[in-house]
């Protein structure tokens, strides 16, 4: 063995040294990780052992729930909230020390494949040193020195493979801000929705869908949904202004379900809403990445920037017509559809029959919405002309309360009560005003007391 070789071999020792080291040190993250999940199932038995007893109503065993029956509605209100927010946090703190303990998996897996790579390497190299000195002592110096030189451009590439930095994860799961930047909302699915990209766009992207009152306080409660598919409805709905028969797919982890676009969110997505999300996905292994993020943006972006051609407007404009298109006398279409529909039915035609019945249901269901419409205009109308009448109505009553003020002072004012002698009869007093003032009486005269206030009274009673 040549003096060289031996160099290329000691090189490589210390990194033996080093390999030892670093399994030693493996050994110790291994004792680390053991006490990490010791610590972990002392947490899951002494902070969940309560929380493992409540229901989905966060209510205990039957003693517990007694007591909390017992309670006023707002201490039981009040304690139930706390038994939520700190299953929120248990959650959360679970989260974090998954993603704790997968990181630090992913780095002894690392360490792992460097040293099996470096091993392997090293006993490669020995065991072409050892077919090479065989070869050498039966062959020629100078061919000898040839294949020297070849063994030195292969040890190079093994140093080369040696060298490899391991894998990191190139798409990490995706962050609540993200998450935000393909929320789409309700208004932007009405203006979307004629769109011919719309699929495309709105599938994989994030929703804030409402499931109605919960029990507790009457507040609305929403969750985090994923876009699966975009699907016809069994029938016509409104959304905000326009009508439309698309429905969509949505999922919770695994859960799947079909909604309507009416009960989408236009409110962003809360970071609660979102940390449970991640929780149920967590559960069900169902993840994305910020991969996902950047293709979906870009599908956003597409559809935001798109510009109607003339046809895409004028189907636009159809389809819209189409939606809003009430035959003119319903009662008549809906007979004539359930005669043509019991016809189908004698004749066993389940393709016809199918057709007509989702007419006729499409045809109710319009005509109910108009109905609903209708009704809501006539009692806004109703309600307008009474505040408008009662408006009047006190107007009037106050005018005609004036007018009765204005006279009753005004009579107080002329008349005085004097005790009648024979120089201040009243005959006496009004020859003697008349001849100082004989042009200032009918200046003086009050236009109130010409009006008369039982026309008022009268027109009052007409109106109301």
């Amino acid at each position: 063995m040549s003096d060289w070789e031996d160099d290329i071999l000691q090189s490589l020792e210390p990194s033996n040294t080093k390999r030892k080291r670093v399994t030693s040190g493996h050994s110790s993250d291994e004792e680390s990780e053991g006490e990490y999940r010791s610590e972990e199932d002392d947490y899951s038995d002494d902070e969940w052992k309560e929380v493992k007893s409540w229901d989905k109503d966060l209510m205990g065993d039957s003693k517990d729930r007694k007591r909390l029956m017992a309670m006023s509605e707002l201490e039981r209100e009040k304690e139930l909230a706390e038994r939520r927010e700190k299953l929120d946090q248990l959650n959360e703190r679970m989260i974090l020390k998954d993603r704790v303990k997968s990181q630090q998996k992913v780095l002894d897996n690392s360490k792992l494949t460097e040293r099996q790579r470096k091993g392997q390497t090293l006993e490669n190299l020995r065991k072409s040193r050892e077919k090479r000195e065989k070869e050498r002592s039966n062959r020629s110096s100078t061919k000898s020195e040839k294949r020297l030189r070849t063994y030195s451009d292969d040890s190079e590439e093994s140093e080369d493979d040696y060298d490899d930095s391991p894998k990191k994860s190139k798409h990490p799961p995706i962050t609540y801000e993200e998450a935000l930047s393909i929320q789409i909302k309700r208004d932007e699915l009405e203006q979307w929705l004629h769109k011919p990209m719309f699929e495309k766009a709105i599938k994989g992207c994030f929703l804030r869908l409402s499931l109605g009152n919960s029990g507790v306080g009457k507040e609305l409660v929403y969750r985090v949904v994923l876009i699966e598919d975009v699907k016809e409805y069994k029938r016509k709905y409104k959304l905000n202004t326009t009508f439309t028969k698309v429905a969509l797919d949505v999922s919770h982890g695994k859960s799947k379900k079909e909604t309507l676009m009416d009960m989408i969110s236009n409110q962003p997505i809360t970071a609660k809403e979102w940390n449970r999300y991640e929780v149920q996905a967590k559960i069900d292994k169902v993840s994305l990445t910020s991969n996902h993020i950047t293709k979906k943006l870009a599908d956003l972006k597409a559809i935001r920037e798109h510009v109607f051609s003339d046809a895409e407007i004028t189907a636009m404009i159809e389809k819209k017509k189409a939606m809003k298109q009430v035959v003119g006398n319903a009662s008549q279409e809906r007979l004539r559809l359930k005669l043509e529909l019991e016809a189908a039915e004698c004749a066993n035609d389940k393709k016809l029959v199918a057709e007509l019945t989702q007419r006729m249901e499409d045809l109710q269901s319009i005509i109910e919405m108009n109905k609903v419409t209708s009704t809501q205009m006539e009692n806004l109308a109703k309600i307008n002309a009474k505040y408008q009448s009662a408006d009047i109505k006190q107007g009037r009553e106050a005018e005609i309360a004036a007018l009765q003020a204005r006279r009753q002072k005004v009579q107080s004012e002329s008349v005085e009560p004097v005790k009648p002698t024979p120089s201040n009869s009243p005959k006496k007093q009004a020859k003697k005003v008349e001849d100082e003032n004989p042009a200032e009486e009918s200046d003086e005269e009050d236009p109130f007391d010409s009006l008369d206030i039982s026309i008022l009274e009268k027109d009052l009673e007409m109106n109301f």
